[in-house]
């Protein structure tokens, strides 16, 4: 069974909020994603190189160790990252367990779940 989320990131045009995205479809969970974002995928250049690469199956800590659809011959038109409005991004999405976002301007990580209203901070275990 697959725990499915959302990992994207925020940038600003024409004074708007707009976050870049992709779908991941496995280990979506705080302990699994989440914790593989805020120790691996901490600064603006690494999440926007993972963004650009497209949907996923699963997420490694480093590019090369990530499973891309892309990798697998998939028509890349079908699965680039998506940019929608930060309202957008944030309203709800039935069929996605977790969302990830990470706010450039603060350089944090930030996630909510399918029955929360709002995003929290991601934090790095200790």
């Amino acid at each position: 069974m697959s725990t499915r989320s959302l990992i994207g990131y925020t940038k600003n045009l024409n004074n708007r909020t707009k976050v870049t995205y992709v779908y991941c479809h496995f280990d979506g969970y705080p302990s699994g994603v989440g914790q593989t974002l805020v120790e691996n995928y901490n600064t603006e250049e690494k999440i926007k190189e993972l963004v650009s690469k497209g949907d996923l199956s699963s997420l490694g800590k480093t590019l090369e160790s990530s499973e891309f659809y892309i990798d697998r011959g998939e028509d890349f038109s079908q699965i680039a990252p998506k940019c929608v409005s930060k309202k957008e991004f944030s309203g709800e999405h039935s069929w996605i367990d977790y969302v990830y976002v990470f706010c450039c301007n603060q350089m944090q990580w930030k996630m909510k779940s399918r029955t929360s209203k709002r995003f929290v901070q991601l934090i790095k275990k200790i």
